[in-house]
C-alpha cells in the first residue's frame, strides 16, 4: 500500500464515521419529545430552572415532590395525558392553588379544522409564561420517570389563561 492509498482509505473512514454521526443524530431528531411553544424569549426564575433540571436529572423524586404515583399505560395517550396532568396539578396544595384541569375539556383544531387532542389547564396566581414552563417540566419529568413513549409530539402551549398540551 502506498501513501497515496493509505490516506484514502482513512478519508474515507473519517467521512463514514461523520456520516454515521449524523444519521444518528437525524434518529434523535425524530424521536416524540415533549416542547414548549411560543413561550418567549428571557431567562426564568431559579425555580422553574431547578424543576427543568429536576426533570431531567431526577424525575422520580419530581413526581414524588408532586406526588405522582405513576401512568397507566394501559389507557390511550390522551387519557394518560390527563391523568398526569390532573395528578400533578391536585398533589400538592401549591400546585392545587395554581393548577385546575377541568372536567370539561374544549375542543381544539388545527389549521385544517381537524380536531386535536389536548388537554387544557386552567391557571391562576402565576403568570402564565412560567405556568407553561413548570406544566413541560411535569410532563418531560413523567416521560422520563414512567418511561412513556409518546405516539406523536407533546406540545405545551398558552390560550388565554390556560396552558394547553396538544398531542400532535
Amino acid at each position: 500500500m502506498n501513501a497515496e492509498e493509505y490516506i484514502r482509505s482513512h478519508i474515507r473512514k473519517i467521512l463514514l464515521e461523520q456520516e454515521e454521526k449524523a444519521t444518528s443524530s437525524k434518529k434523535k431528531k425524530k424521536t416524540k419529545k415533549v416542547k414548549s411553544v411560543g413561550v418567549g424569549r428571557g431567562r426564568f426564575s431559579f425555580s422553574i430552572s431547578e424543576a427543568g433540571a429536576l426533570a431531567k436529572e431526577d424525575p422520580g423524586k419530581l413526581m414524588s415532590n408532586l406526588k405522582v404515583g405513576s401512568a397507566d399505560k394501559n389507557k390511550t395517550q390522551l387519557e394518560m395525558l390527563k391523568k398526569l396532568l390532573e395528578d400533578a396539578a391536585s398533589g400538592t396544595d401549591e400546585m392545587s392553588e395554581v393548577f385546575t384541569v377541568p372536567s370539561k375539556q374544549p375542543k381544539a383544531k388545527d389549521k385544517d379544522g381537524n380536531e386535536v387532542e389536548s388537554v387544557a389547564i386552567k391557571v391562576s396566581v402565576i403568570p402564565i409564561r412560567n405556568a407553561q414552563k413548570y406544566i413541560e417540566h411535569t410532563l418531560m419529568g413523567a416521560t422520563n420517570a414512567f418511561g412513556i413513549k409518546w405516539n406523536k409530539n407533546v406540545e405545551v402551549t398558552k390560550s388565554g389563561d390556560n396552558v394547553v398540551v396538544y398531542l400532535k
